[in-house]
């Protein structure tokens, strides 16, 4: 009886564990090009990508998604290794504005939640940082096309 008291308080303890703090990520960057120039080839890489976009406005230079499900959480995120990995989703938020006369910042920050599982189902969506491979990707992806 002890071993299993012991056993289920191990399991109880592992499974209380934290989300670890972000580290640094690569979230924007600056192209020298107009902001005409790269407000295109962000929606181009938006569609390439295939992220379903929730708002537009070029006037105000933001993008925003719709709530994305994917199957790369362990990828795209800072997942405790106790935990075991449900659902992933993700949205983006991508501002881009003038930094001069022909440059353009662009800053995406990313929201990624996972559905944690546990012994006794899942214990609902937890927020976790991300590991900048998402915007990484896009930013590659817009400098390319420039």
């Amino acid at each position: 009886m002890k071993k299993i008291f012991i056993s289920l308080l191990s399991l109880g303890l592992i499974g209380c564990a934290t989300v670890p703090p972000p580290k640094s990520i690569s979230n924007s960057e600056t192209f020298q090009a107009s902001f005409g120039k790269v407000w295109g080839a962000t929606v181009a890489a938006f569609a390439e990508k295939t992220l379903p976009i929730e708002s537009i406005d070029k006037e105000s230079g933001l993008i925003t998604t719709k709530m994305v499900r994917t199957r790369r959480g362990l990828e795209i995120a800072v997942i405790p290794a106790t935990w075991a990995l449900g659902n992933t989703r993700f949205t983006l938020n991508l501002f881009a504005k003038p930094a001069g006369n022909q440059s353009t910042s662009i800053q995406i920050n990313t929201h990624i939640e996972v559905n944690k599982s546990g012994l006794l189902g899942t214990d609902g969506w937890r927020v976790v940082p991300s590991k900048g491979v998402l915007e990484q990707e896009i930013l590659d992806s817009i400098k390319a096309k420039l």
